[in-house]
């Protein structure tokens, strides 16, 4: 994917008519230390609230993602958050919504207060057993698109990309053993000065549980493409796996089968994921073979990604998360290649108080609007803190340990035999 200068006066930043300053900064910190969360009395109905606060100092050694002529600038960025939500024994309603504030050194054009707004709904209805009703919804404002094509990993420079997101669903269990699952999936997805396009989707899941260490998996799944342009994509996919607990420890979860694209486009889809749960950690080594779309570019693409997650805990209130990824893009002949690495830290100071840090480096070589393209690198640091109050679940107390990749989201799980760690409870 090319580099897409940002156009840097047609930026509509939010401002308020003054800066942020730090004195600013510390007075929204300490909302987050008088926040109430109140809980009924009853075990068997919870009304939760959970603010939180970051403020992360970042470098990005290329702003615009260009391969010549590379700008850079460090930024600090301030994200309020807050998740609140409902929770019965037949009712699971969860709402999320967090904003970016962001102030940059030398590109102050770039200064805005809606740098980024997300908001996400997630509902789970019970009326009985058997069967369960569930809804996801999100919408997504932000400044840095690449974000938006997690799977692909193509990266954008500064400019505004917007992602709609609605997915209904229905699971039905026909007993201990076997459960049935139909999921519509609508999404929208805009760039500024690019195609958007439409997907809409339909999938029918059956999974059956052969023994405590094995499941197998049957899953169809149509999507249907619609670009800007006018241009439509049908593609249906027929999978078929399922998990398979190798040893206590090594599990491994696989799907693949055909692919048909359009009328007359056979190709191979495939999913596989192995676990490994080390000492004090996780191992998770991922590969996909499959047909998505990028932001900007008015065609179906086929997408190949492999990639390795490792989380450690190596000592108490301390989470490491190393990802390597590569992915591979083609399009009537041309290719786009993307190599990243994330290294991300989170150090839980105290029961309100995290650190987190990461750097990311991101070389992309390729591009699917024209022949040829040369290399594009980017270097990103951020360094900063989390404030967020802690996590009341079913009458206990625990501490919200929180990454850089999911501030303010859910905070990060614990990895391997510390999901229960007594360490990571309120003392």
């Amino acid at each position: 994917m090319p580099a897409v200068p940002a156009p840097r006066k047609e930026y509509d930043n939010g401002k308020m008519g003054m800066r942020l300053s730090l004195p600013v900064a510390a007075a929204l910190a300490a909302v987050v230390e008088v926040a109430v969360i109140p809980t009924s009395a009853s075990a068997r109905a919870e009304l939760y609230f959970f603010p939180s606060l970051a403020l992360t100092g970042n470098y990005d050694d290329n702003l615009f993602f260009t391969p010549d002529n590379r700008e850079g600038d460090t930024y600090l960025r301030l994200r309020p958050a807050v998740d609140l939500g409902y929770r019965t024994e037949l009712n699971k309603l969860d709402l999320n919504y967090s904003q970016d504030l962001e102030r940059y050194n030398q590109y102050q054009e770039l200064d805005s207060n809606k740098a980024r707004r997300d908001l996400t709904l997630d509902w789970n209805f019970h009326p009985s057993r058997r069967l369960t009703f569930g809804t996801d919804a999100d919408y997504l404002k932000t400044r840095t698109p690449s974000e938006l094509g997690a799977l692909t990993g193509v990266q954008f420079g500064r400019v505004f990309a917007e992602q709609r997101y609605l997915s209904p669903s229905l699971e039905y269990r026909y007993d201990n053993l076997t459960s049935a699952t139909a999921r519509y999936e609508y999404l929208r997805d805009t760039i500024s000065n690019g195609v958007g396009n439409d997907n809409n989707s339909v999938e029918f899941d059956v999974d059956r549980r052969l023994a405590s260490q094995k499941t197998v998996d049957f899953r169809y799944r149509f999507d249907r493409f619609h670009f800007d342009t006018g241009q439509s994509v049908n593609v249906n996919t027929l999978l078929f796996g399922g998990v398979y607990a190798i040893t206590p420890r090594l599990t491994l979860n696989a799907l693949a089968g055909p692919r048909f694209t359009g009328n007359d486009n056979t190709n191979a889809s495939a999913s596989l994921e192995l676990g490994y749960q080390v000492e004090r950690g996780q191992l998770n080594v991922n590969y996909e073979r499959t047909t998505t779309t990028i932001l900007g570019v008015g065609a179906a693409v086929d997408t190949e990604t492999a990639g390795v997650q490792l989380a450690l805990s190596p000592v108490k209130n301390v989470v490491l998360r190393a990802v390597p990824n590569y992915s591979d893009s083609t399009n009537a002949g041309r290719r786009i290649e993307v190599y990243q690495f994330l290294l991300e830290a989170g150090w839980q100071a105290t029961t309100y108080f995290t650190v987190v840090g990461s750097y990311e480096l991101t070389a992309q070589h390729g591009n699917l609007l024209a022949a040829g393209g040369n290399e594009t690198i980017r270097n990103a640091v951020m360094l900063g803190v989390v404030l967020a109050a802690p996590q009341h679940v079913e009458g206990e107390v625990r501490r919200r340990m929180y990454l850089p990749s999911n501030l303010g989201g859910q905070p990060a799980p614990v990895p391997g035999e510390l999901r229960e760690a007594p360490s990571l409870e309120e003392e």
